[in-house]
């Protein structure tokens, strides 16, 4: 856009004024050139602009300043860039009335925009909250309805289990084959559903707010928990090496190491001599807890942590040991995985909310010579 240009000398008079800025003030040069500011606008000398003008005659500093003045009905907006020359002062004066008003608008858009932003925030805030209170008071209902069967299915369960041992017990395998193959049969499958309701139980025990979390020294409750199945008799051979203190869930904790062993024990080959080793590696100051195992066999981990899947289809099982560890440790707000690299099948966790997800970059991903 053209711009306007008019020189003033030391008394405030009118020098020159080029045509563009004419043209916008609607004046002749005649009425202008000879003339002082306040003769020609006498209500200039009340503004801003006047006093930067003053002020740039004294000092000989150049200035850029606004000016408004009203045109009729329509509010005029000029850019004034003075500066100092010889004969006084030289101002070119860009008429920015349609950049101010744009800024204005977009202005009142964006405010505009921000109050329907912030409302629908608002909105969907608040839906946010019904539905996790929905699903929370849901998940809880269904936690205790699963806990209640649960315990309701174990009794009858147990009194079937009772009658089919006391039929394996009278009667004689070789006098009555048929008979007591049934009653194998209907045993092994009684075991079987009540540790698929012991693990539902599990599962709901989880959520209880009975839990008292304090120091525990891991390593021990770990042995503790082994001691329990006779693992020699299953040709294992248990290696602790984890002396820390830490704060957890002890009876959370049982169940998990509880849930890690009997997998061990399902997958271990009578033959052979298996070693399940439990030992601890720090990374970036946060603890991680490794429980391994020798299984020959590489495993594809993604889904076994999600319940009734198995890492073996000819081993017996429910399918939910791990969902249940992984359950329990999401519980202690840590963070859990698998690996399985064809030597060993690791469970590693960590009990701290601020650890990382592990990559394969990491040093539990790196060949372990050791058992």
């Amino acid at each position: 856009m053209p711009c306007g240009i008019q020189v003033i000398d030391f008394n405030y008079r009118y020098v020159y004024i080029n045509k563009v800025l004419l043209e916008e003030l609607g004046m002749k040069s005649t009425e202008l050139v000879g003339h002082k500011i306040h003769q020609v606008f006498p209500d200039f000398v009340e503004t801003k602009a006047y006093s930067v003008l003053d002020e740039c005659l004294r000092n000989r500093q150049s200035q850029i300043v606004t000016n408004e003045y009203l045109n009729g009905d329509t509010v005029v907006v000029y850019e004034l860039e003075i500066k100092p020359i010889e004969e006084g002062l030289i101002i070119f004066t860009q008429d920015i009335s349609e950049e101010i008003r744009g800024k204005i608008l977009l202005e009142e858009s964006k405010k505009r925009l921000e109050a329907k932003v912030k409302k629908r925030t608002e909105d969907l805030a608040y839906l946010n909250k019904y539905l996790e209170e929905k699903v929370a008071e849901r998940t809880t209902e269904l936690e205790h309805f699963t806990h209640l069967a649960a315990h309701d299915l174990r009794q009858p369960c147990s009194i079937l289990i009772t009658y089919a041992e006391m039929l394996t017990e009278i009667l004689d395998e070789k006098t009555h084959p048929q008979i007591w193959h049934i009653s194998e049969v209907f045993l092994k499958n009684s075991y079987t559903m009540l540790k698929l309701i012991d693990g539902f139980r599990a599962l709901a025990k989880i959520d209880g707010h009975n839990l008292i979390k304090k120091k525990e020294k891991i390593g021990e409750v770990f042995l503790k928990r082994t001691n329990l199945f006779e693992l020699a008799n299953h040709n294992i051979i248990v290696l602790n090496r984890v002396t820390s203190q830490v704060e957890v869930y002890k009876d959370l904790i049982e169940i998990l190491f509880n849930n890690l062993i009997l997998n061990v024990i399902k997958h271990a080959k009578q033959e052979d001599t298996v070693y399940l080793t439990f030992e601890e590696k720090t990374e970036n100051d946060i603890t991680y807890y490794i429980v391994k195992n020798d299984y020959p066999k590489t495993v594809e981990t993604k889904d076994l942590f999600k319940p009734f899947n198995r890492r073996n289809r000819e081993v017996t099982g429910e399918g939910l040991g791990l969902s249940i560890c992984k359950r329990i440790i999401d519980y202690h707000e840590g963070h859990a995985m698998l690996k399985s690299d064809g030597k060993h099948f690791s469970f590693i966790f960590s009990l701290n909310q601020n650890a990382k997800l592990l990559s394969s970059k990491d040093s539990f991903h790196r060949e372990d010579k050791s058992n």
